[in-house]
């Protein structure tokens, strides 16, 4: 026990309740100890006392009660109370409410150990206790507290959740508790990281505490530990790593740490992050946080995941070159450019900073100038190159490959070939020099000015070397420097020998450069001294001749060459026609390739050549026509020279001679080769009149040679001109034509003919399928052909041509369909013509009639049912929402017998057109009466009905299907009820009937209380049902009580007693017994027995224990009556909308119900009739009395007109309604006036008299009310 000192107050009550407990006494000394507690700090020892004593007497939650109003009473002696708290938790096994006292007691001192040790001590179930507790309060805490307004008492409820959370692996909820702490109370935090050493501890294996660690850590500053809490979770569990990534993401952004970074950049080359690695160390350079040494490593690694990621080649190169490691930066710039091209600009940049830094850098500047070609940027590649040649050539053999790689891109580029000149003559290697100096100078005088520098110490210093000399010259010439270029030319020892070669190069060189001719023809004329060759030189003076323009002159020296060595005839033949290239007018070289091509015996090539110059200078007419004869008679089957003849002959119209040569040709030459004869000869005829013998030679010709059709064509149209009834002619140019594939022309020729000669039809017809057997189908032949047929009377084969034609090409539809029309005129509609029209229609997009047609074909001949089948579903597929085409493909079925095909077509065009589903039902009835046992007809055709909302027809269908199929009537109940869903008073009425007939009473009963409320006229009808099930068994209440009560709602009150009476005879529940007694008592009192009324009620009452259930349940009686009225007032409103009275019975009902604002929407019209309009008005006013609105319920009573209507009762009512009105508002002198006015019609209407005598007394005490003295003073009077 407490060892407490002193001999106050406190202490001898303590004292005497201690002996109170040593006789015994506990009860009593707890009171004693209780009166002692004063509220002050005294009483910290009466009350840990009574904690004790409860706690033996195991009244545990009193116990810590008292405990925890002793540590609010003296905090500082928490040691005291936990000693002796402890000491009896001991004792007593633990118990939770102790264990929870010692553990909030710990964290109100923050002392985590003991806590958690205390926690230790209870049982897992105590722990779950415990834990909902903390949530619960925790719950309240935050919902009505903002953390600024929490205390520490506060603070430690979050301690006291967490702890328990975190044992229960919920880390991240006592994470969230810790943190919100410390932002309460700062002060707390090296305890509670404390704590969070001891649960990482606890937790070992587990990332999650250390992440919560670690963050803790980071908020309080100490970023070190962080790590190290960070880098654990990630050992325990990788997957850990992304959190780890953001949180160090998060401290990178506000602080500069080395190891963050370093270990930052580490976990994302480990997850595969490169670009935000590479970030990393690109940053951490930047900042000095991480050393360039070990950036490259680090971008080594990133490399060796990421190998094909040009931005880390990037990285690791700039990172090399900032170490000046040049070489190994160069390498990775390299790589960067060959895996993205695109980052060529960026590589440059950085190449261009070494060359800038290290001239000498041969693997920087040969790398930039091949990036420079990449690019297309040739100009700088060998700029480039050229600044380093020139900086220096000891780097020539090094920079050779790239000038090269320039000029297999750009042979032609000089300042590159002059470069890599230099650069082999610098190395040694004079001979690989002058080999490129000559191409330089083949390319102009910009290079070949270099290239005569370059060679002139080479010539100097080499005089045995005979080509770099020739070369030389060539570049003399080149620069226009002739006297000095003759003067190299004429010092070569071996100049015959080498001249070919000059010649050559010279005339390449003034190829490229005419300017140049005249300077070389200078030169290579004073070879002619030398003994070179004279053919070669009369070529090369030739055709820089032609490249200065002399043509003429450039003739007569391939002329001149010809004569020195004819064997090379072929030669100067391509110099000729060299010529011919730059002038095909030159008849000079005309002249001379056509001799040419005579010497060499191509006779067909001089005839070409020598009508050439024959159309270039008719004078030459003899001259050539006795080469040619000359040619003929060397070869006399040379075609060409013969057609080369006659063309001569036809040129100067010559036709007599046109003809006779034609003749010889024809027997002279091959058969296969005489087309172009007998065409020129027929040529001959018609321009001699001869017009019938000119066809038959034209016709010939082109038989012979289709590629004289067009040139025949013309010849024949000529003819026709001539003699436009040329039966001939005509034939010939039909035929012409459509061998040339215009078979429109040749159609319409063919009908031409035989409009003009109706004899010849048959042969036109056979001329037309001759030439439809040897062509492709072609519509416009056989559009023509079905014409012919047609005016040969053949209507089945001409209808059958036309329809060729339209299925050809579409365009012909229109056309077919005109055709086939006159058919149906001339002979009537046969199904052949049906069919063909009908596809025509359908060519056409027309469906319907296409439909139409086809079906009158399947009519007249039933062996084409496949066929219109086809196309009908053909159609069909292409408009699949043609209804017409159903229609006829479910007629075809049902005429084969498919009936169940058909009917299925038909259920689809149901579904798809609403609006035909007259049409459908009409066949179906028909199918029906056919098949009068296929009952899927009779259903479907009901269904149908019902669907279209024709209910009534639809169940009469039904209806017949029971009477005709008594089996079926469960199934045709199932239809009704489905139909029956709508409300639809006749499907109630079918459903209800079935349903009494298949004795179905129950569900019958409930089918006619729907309907009567849908339809009032059902009522009677519903009635004589209810009868029948009566009879048939009396049993069923509930339609004995239905029945009692329309019998009542029909004022037949005399026989709803009867039938009430009778249902509470045979009825034994309590509910139907009651609502029967209501009922007889409602019937009772509308027939005028009013007493036994009265006894049926206190009957009711006597039954049931609360009265109020009688109450209720006729309450809910009168409602259902009034609802049902509603109903069926409602519906006879939807069947007349404009009955007015209608809607203002509506208009009671709905405000008597309570819907006030349904009730003033009805009355929203007004009545021309007088009386009708007053109701209306007299019950709008009510409804805006109802809604608050009396004033506006005056105005619109005031509006009326009641001079011709007061005698009436309608008259009245508004006077009434309108008194109650004024009343209602306070204004008395109105009331007054108005009931004067409704007494002096009928003083007793509505008690009106006795309303008159209160207002009037309510109008004076309003009036002097104010003024009592007065009032007494008329009393007296």
């Amino acid at each position: 026990m407490l060892d407490f000192f002193g001999s106050s107050g406190p202490e001898r009550i303590l004292e005497k309740a201690r002996k109170l407990v040593e006789q015994g006494k506990a009860d009593r000394a707890v009171r004693t100890l209780e009166k002692g507690v004063l509220g002050d700090k005294d009483d910290f020892i009466l009350l840990v006392e009574l904690g004790m004593l409860n706690l033996k007497q195991c009244s545990q939650k009193e116990a810590v009660g008292y405990l925890k109003r002793a540590y609010a009473s003296d905090p500082e002696r928490s040691d005291e109370l936990i000693t002796e708290a402890e000491t009896l938790h001991y004792e007593s096994e633990r118990p939770l409410e102790t264990g929870a006292f010692l553990y909030e007691l710990s964290l109100e001192r923050r002392d985590f150990d003991q806590a958690n040790k205390y926690l230790d001590g209870l049982e897992e179930d105590d722990l779950k206790v415990l834990t909902e507790r903390y949530e619960q309060r925790l719950d309240t805490i935050t919902k009505y507290k903002s953390e600024k307004d929490m205390d520490k008492k506060d603070v430690s409820f979050f301690y006291k959740a967490a702890l328990l959370f975190a044992r229960a692996n919920r880390f991240d909820e006592a994470d969230a508790l810790f943190n919100r702490a410390v932002d309460i109370i700062p002060a707390d935090k090296p305890k509670l990281i404390s704590e969070y050493e001891r649960l990482t501890a606890a937790t070992y294996g587990d990332p999650r505490p250390r992440i919560a660690f670690g963050d803790f850590l980071v908020k309080s500053g100490d970023i070190k530990r962080a790590m190290k809490q960070y880098k654990s979770a990630i050992e325990f569990d990788e997957t850990m790593a992304s959190q780890v990534i953001e949180r160090l993401e998060k401290i990178k952004a506000k602080t500069r740490d080395s190891e963050v970074e370093d270990y930052l950049a580490r976990l994302y080359v480990a997850h595969s992050q490169i670009e935000e690695a590479m970030n990393v160390v690109k940053e951490g350079i930047s900042a000095g946080t991480i050393e360039l040494g070990e950036a490259v490593k680090k971008l080594h690694e990133v490399a060796r995941l990421e190998p094909e990621n040009p931005d880390v080649h990037l990285n690791l190169g700039d990172a090399y070159r900032d170490t000046d490691s040049i070489d190994q930066a160069i390498s990775q710039y390299k790589e960067v450019f060959q895996l993205n091209s695109s980052l060529a600009d960026t590589v440059v940049e950085r190449l261009r900073k070494i060359i800038d830094a290290k001239p000498r850098s041969p693997m920087a500047i040969t790398l930039l100038a091949d990036i420079y070609m990449y690019q297309d940027d040739v100009s700088s590649a060998v700029e480039t190159l050229r600044e380093a040649f020139e900086a220096d050539e000891a780097m020539a053999d090094e920079l050779v490959p790239s000038v090269k790689k320039v000029l297999e891109k750009d042979i032609e580029n000089s300042t590159a070939l002059l470069l890599l000149a230099k650069a082999c003559s610098s190395a040694g290697k004079d001979r690989e020099a002058v080999v490129v100096l000559d191409t330089l100078i083949s390319l102009g005088a910009d290079g070949a000015k270099g290239a005569v520098e370059l060679l002139r110490p080479i010539v100097k210093s080499d005089e045995d070397n005979l080509e770099a000399a020739t070369i030389l010259g060539a570049g003399l010439l080149a620069i226009g420097l002739v006297d000095e270029a003759a003067e190299v030319f004429h010092g070569l020892p071996d100049l015959p020998e080498r001249a070919p070669r000059i010649m050559e190069r010279a005339f390449e060189m003034c190829r490229k450069r005419p300017e140049l001719a005249a300077d070389a023809s200078k030169i290579l004329t004073s070879f002619a001294t030398k003994d070179t060759d004279v053919f070669t030189l009369s070529m090369v003076l030739g055709e820089l001749l032609a490249l200065s323009g002399d043509l003429e002159g450039a003739a007569a020296k391939f002329k001149e060459s010809l004569g020195v060595k004819p064997e090379r005839g072929s030669d100067v033949a391509g110099a000729f026609e060299r010529l011919l290239e730059k002038n095909d007018q030159l008849l000079s070289a005309h002249m001379g390739l056509a001799n040419c091509l005579l010497k060499a015996g191509d006779l067909d090539g001089a005839a070409q050549e020598f009508s050439r110059v024959l159309s270039l200078d008719q004078e030459k007419f003899d001259e050539i026509v006795d080469k040619y004869y000359e040619m003929v008679r060397e070869n006399p089957k040379s075609t060409a020279v013969r057609m080369a003849i006659v063309d001569a002959l036809v040129e100067r119209r010559m036709w007599d001679q046109v003809r006779d040569e034609c003749t010889r040709a024809l027997k002279a030459v091959p058969a296969e080769q005489s087309g172009y004869f007998h065409l020129k000869k027929g040529q001959s005829f018609l321009e001699k009149g001869l017009l019938s013998e000119a066809v038959t030679l034209v016709d010939k010709a082109v038989s012979l040679d289709t590629e004289l059709l067009e040139e025949g064509r013309g010849l024949v149209e000529k003819i026709v001109r001539l003699d436009p009834k040329s039966t001939a002619g005509g034939y010939s140019r039909a035929r012409i034509a459509s061998r040339l594939g215009d078979f429109e022309s040749a159609s319409s020729q063919f009908l031409a003919i035989q409009k003009m000669h109706p004899d010849h039809t048959e042969k036109i017809i056979a001329e037309v399928r001759k030439v439809l057997a040897e062509n492709t189908i072609d519509p416009h032949l056989h559009f023509a052909l079905g014409e012919l047929l047609l005016k040969a009377g053949n209507f089945e084969e001409s209808s059958g041509e036309f329809e060729i034609a339209f299925q050809t090409d579409a365009s012909f539809a229109d056309r077919a369909i005109e055709k086939y029309e006159q058919i149906i005129s001339a002979k009537g509609a046969f199904a052949s013509v049906s069919l063909s029209l009908g596809r025509a229609y359908m060519k056409r997009g027309s469906y319907p009639l296409a439909t139409q047609n086809l079906v009158a074909a399947l009519r007249a001949d039933p062996s084409l049912r496949g066929p219109v089948l086809h196309d009908l579903n053909e159609i069909l597929e292409k408009d699949s929402r043609d209804i017409t085409v159903r229609f006829a493909l479910s007629d075809i079925y049902r005429d084969d017998g498919d009936t169940e095909r058909s009917v299925d077509i038909l259920r689809e065009i149901a579904e798809l057109a609403p609006t035909q589903v007259d049409a459908v039902s009409e066949r179906l009835r028909r199918m029906s009466e056919e098949h009068r046992e296929d009952l899927s007809l009779k259903y479907l055709l009901g269904d149908l009905l019902m669907k279209k909302g024709a209910l009534q027809i639809g169940v009469r269908e039904y209806e017949k299907i029971m009477a005709e199929h008594p089996l079926e009537t469960e199934h045709v109940i199932v239809k009704l009820r489905e139909a029956a869903r709508g409300e639809h008073p006749r499907a109630l009425v079918g459903l209800a009937t079935a349903l009494v007939n298949n004795k179905w009473y129950e569900e019958a009963t409930d089918v006619i209380s729907r309907m009567t409320l849908k339809d009032a006229n059902t009522v009677s009808y519903a009635v004589s049902l209810l009868e029948r099930i009566q009879t048939s068994n009396s049993s069923i209440s509930s339609a004995s009580m239905l029945l009692g009560r329309l019998l009542i709602e029909t004022e037949d009150y005399r026989r709803a007693t009867v039938v009430l009476a009778s249902a509470l005879d045979n009825s034994d529940e309590k509910e139907v017994t009651l609502e029967s007694m209501l009922l007889l008592s409602r019937a009772l009192k509308y027939s005028g027995q009013v007493d036994r009324a009265k006894s049926e009620i206190e009957l009711a009452l006597s039954t049931v224990e609360d009265p109020k259930e009688v109450y209720t349940k006729l309450t809910e009686m009168i409602e259902s009556e009034k609802s049902r009225e509603l109903a069926r007032v409602l519906t006879e409103l939807k069947r007349n909308p404009d009955d007015e009275l209608l809607r203002i019975q509506a208009a009671v009902l709905k405000r008597r119900m309570g819907d006030v604002n349904a009730a003033a929407n009805l009355l929203s019209f007004t009545s021309e009739n007088p009386d009708t309009e007053a109701k209306r008005r007299i019950e709008l006013a009510i409804c805006l009395d109802v809604l608050e609105e009396p004033a506006v319920s005056i105005e619109v009573l005031k509006g009326l007109d009641l001079s011709d209507m007061l005698e009436s009762d309608t008259g009245k009512e508004v006077l009434s309604t309108l008194a109650y009105l004024y009343e209602k508002t306070q204004q008395f002198i109105s009331v007054v006036s108005t009931l004067n006015l409704l007494v002096s019609q009928d003083r007793n209407f509505k008690g009106a008299q006795q309303r008159l005598s209160r207002a009037s007394n309510n109008m004076v005490v309003h009036i002097l009310g104010d003024r009592p003295n007065l009032i007494d003073g008329v009393i007296a009077k």
